[in-house]
């Protein structure tokens, strides 16, 4: 037996003899079954491990399972569970259908267990891989991912934030890891000087894997990277992101990029409209779409490269956990890191670096005057 499976076993066992304890709302029942969704079949102890559980001989699972052993999953796991919890205390009618609820966080030992409620659906993103997108069903989509983000804005928003204050912290540790359009960015920073947004819960990461689809609307699932204060936008900035490259298709990250932001077309201009709806809906200056915009990426970045800071062996948190807090490695850490990566190309989930230089920010600067939002 894969020693995945074997481990699923042993989480299963030790939910069975605290059932009441943790599920006083379930009955504990006679028979489970599990269908693992992601972990290595040879699961040693540095990935995650997910699966569905089965209640009895229910069609569809209950409950959704994640454990794992590494410090990197484990602040992925926790910082999951804490959106959740924080979102459904915010409104809990609003997002009981639209996110999992959050049943559990536990750690036991050297094991983290994370267990949520189960959500049905098909993902976007198989959806759009299986099938050419008409231009008809991509409008659908976003205008419905548009509706979704105004919604979590609206829903959420807090305090306005100094948009200003909030990327100043984010530049100085963006430029260690990516020296490139240094003079650029603090130029972009210096015109927003003053001017705020409401923040807002962000997911993060709303890319199609992560967006279920049924007849009733969107789902959204996987918070592990969601920020209680974020900014306005950069939801949507990502999943148009990632549905212009599935859009397109040509195969290369430049022109499916350039097409999504910078050429006048049918997606582009809907994506425009879609971006405008929202700035209307909550009130943004749309002067800030294009800071906004590159915010997003170099936070989004940074991010990033602190996850390829942890695979380099560094010891790094994924997280700032204090409001203006940030973090740097030596110069040497960040050469490593690098050269741990392959030149001259460094592909990465939405994210493409060519020679250390992030593509999605360096096109910004290098056909600003075609930004089509």
């Amino acid at each position: 037996m894969p020693e995945g499976s074997k481990l699923i076993k042993i989480v299963i066992e030790f939910l069975i003899d605290r059932w009441d304890k943790y599920f006083p709302n379930i009955d504990k029942p006679q028979k489970i079954s599990f269908l693992q969704l992601c972990g290595d079949s040879d699961y040693r102890i540095t990935e995650k491990i997910e699966f569905f559980l089965f209640l009895n001989s229910n069609k569809f699972p209950s409950l959704v399972v994640n454990f794992t052993r590494h410090p990197e999953y484990t602040e992925l796991l926790q910082n999951e569970y804490l959106s959740l919890k924080k979102l459904y205390s915010i409104n809990s009618d609003f997002f009981k259908d639209l996110i999992p609820k959050p049943i559990l966080y536990e750690k036991v030992g050297v094991t983290d267990i994370l267990i949520t409620g189960y959500l049905a659906g098909r993902t976007m993103e198989q959806m759009v891989i299986k099938n050419r997108l008409s231009r008809k069903l991509a409008e659908i989509f976003f205008k419905k991912m548009g509706e979704w983000c105004i919604n979590l804005n609206i829903h959420t928003r807090s305090d306005k934030i100094d948009i200003y204050e909030y990327a100043e912290h984010l530049l100085k540790e963006y430029i260690l890891y990516y020296p490139s359009n240094k003079i650029n960015l603090i130029r972009l920073l210096d015109s927003i000087k003053g001017a705020f947004v409401p923040s807002t819960f962000v997911h993060g990461n709303p890319a199609a894997g992560n967006i279920l689809v049924d007849k009733t609307g969107l789902k959204i699932v996987d918070w592990a990277i969601a920020k209680e204060k974020g900014l306005p936008l950069s939801d949507l900035f990502i999943f148009l992101t990632w549905y212009g490259s599935n859009y397109f298709r040509t195969g290369d990250f430049f022109k499916d990029y350039k097409m999504t932001f910078f050429d006048s077309n049918p997606f582009s201009r809907k994506a425009k409209d879609i971006v405008h709806y929202y700035c209307e809906r909550v009130k943004i200056d749309k002067k800030l779409i294009i800071p906004i915009f590159c915010i997003t990426w170099m936070e989004y970045a940074i991010r990033k490269f602190r996850f390829m800071a942890i695979n380099s062996g560094c010891e790094v948190s994924l997280f700032n956990h204090n409001v203006g807090q940030s973090f740097s490695l030596a110069d040497e850490d960040v050469k490593k890191i690098w050269d741990n990566f392959p030149e001259p190309n460094r592909d990465l989930p939405l994210l493409h670096i060519i020679n250390n230089k992030p593509v999605n920010i360096q096109m910004l600067f290098d056909e600003e005057k075609n930004f089509i939002l």
